[in-house]
């Protein structure tokens, strides 16, 4: 009797799989849009990550076109929680006297979106499937670089027998002031798995690199020509970037 009632349960488990993988094929065929929400950049807030360019919200868009091919279009919020990496130590000169002399530069860079548009190929049967294609992406933003100096009193420590200045004391002047504007053309080749554990809801993973080409182009704000002497210039660079190679954790919806 007991193996009878296993037996049962187990044809009911199958059973019921079978009509969930039914179910799913048969949404995917009458529902052809979907919207995902990546969950990465919730992680990296509550693990405080600083780094550079990570996505602070990040939102997709999906259509089927035919059969198992769809088109993609997703926007993100980017920022860089690591500004103060960019700043300079401080470089410190002795006067005659007194005094100390400090220069040091300041970075500022505002949050910015991203955009991607792309095209991807679904194949596999039941709950897990796979999927692969190609983003072309494009982000603008700016940034800006200001070099300080001043002159200050010293205060001395005699106990490690070291000088530091005082910065109560003493006002800045600006060296130079640079605004920097970055064009970004990125192309993303991915590869994901897709999880599907209802008609609506699914998962899906992604892995991928992010190849960009960056153009640069500076231009000059404030520049005072007592200290230094600096000119405009474009700066064209190539930048593939593996650091957040799983870069798209989401949770997405069937409509």
């Amino acid at each position: 009797m007991k193996q009878i009632q296993i037996i049962l349960l187990l044809a009911v488990t199958l059973c019921n799989n079978d009509m969930l993988a039914q179910e799913i094929k048969d949404s995917t065929k009458t529902k052809k849009n979907e919207i995902g929400i990546n969950v990465i950049p919730f992680f990296l807030m509550l693990n405080n990550s600083e780094s550079d360019n990570i996505p602070l919200f990040h939102v997709f868009y999906k259509r089927q076109l035919k059969g198992n091919w769809y088109g993609r279009l997703s926007i993100s919020i980017m920022t860089d929680r690591n500004p103060s990496g960019k700043n300079e130590q401080p470089m410190i000169t002795a006067l005659p006297g007194t005094k100390m002399a400090i220069e040091y530069t300041k970075v500022e860079k505002n949050n910015y979106l991203q955009y991607f548009a792309g095209i991807e190929k679904r194949w596999g049967k039941g709950k897990v499937r796979q999927f692969a294609g190609l983003d072309i992406g494009y982000s603008n933003y700016k940034t800006s670089s200001k070099r300080f100096y001043g002159i200050r009193n010293f205060i001395s420590n005699a106990d490690a027998n070291s000088y530091f200045p005082d910065n109560r004391s003493g006002s800045d002047s600006v060296i130079f002031n640079y605004r920097y504007t970055y064009n970004a053309i990125a192309l993303n080749p991915f590869y994901g798995l897709q999880f599907n554990f209802s008609k609506r809801f699914f998962l899906s993973a992604q892995v991928g690199y992010n190849l960009q080409l960056i153009t640069q182009k500076t231009k000059k704000i404030v520049e005072n020509r007592n200290f230094s002497d600096y000119i405009n210039r474009n700066i064209t660079t190539m930048d593939i970037s593996t650091s957040g190679i799983v870069n798209n954790i989401s949770i997405c919806y069937r409509f």
